[in-house]
């Protein structure tokens, strides 16, 4: 694995730093320009989505089955789900970035 991530670094220097096309790779700046921020919220709201109830049942699961689960099967619920969450944590690091908001340590 370390030498396909060499490989697709590289590539990725030679395309973005050598050439100069630098628009298509906007929103990967965007999202690593507070990575570990992005990170911690994530973890923690998935972990709040777990612990708050509705009724008795977690958030997620309210989320997943009245949002989700009707316009697709399981896997494929499942994996809009994922994509809606990785969306709303690029919304908020978009936030962050427009507003020049960087975590640094």
């Amino acid at each position: 694995m370390a030498g396909l991530a060499s490989i697709v670094f590289g590539i990725c220097y030679w395309i973005i730093d050598v050439n100069g096309w630098k628009r298509w790779s906007k929103p990967f700046a965007i999202y690593g320009m507070n990575a570990i921020a992005i990170f911690a919220l994530a973890g923690l709201t998935g972990r709040m989505l777990g612990l708050i109830k509705v009724g008795g049942t977690p958030l997620e699961e309210v989320i997943y089955q009245r949002i989700f689960a009707p316009f697709a099967r399981p896997i494929n619920a499942s994996l809009l789900y994922a994509i809606a969450f990785v969306l709303v944590m690029y919304g908020v690091a978009y936030v962050m970035y427009r507003r020049k908001w960087f975590l640094r340590f």
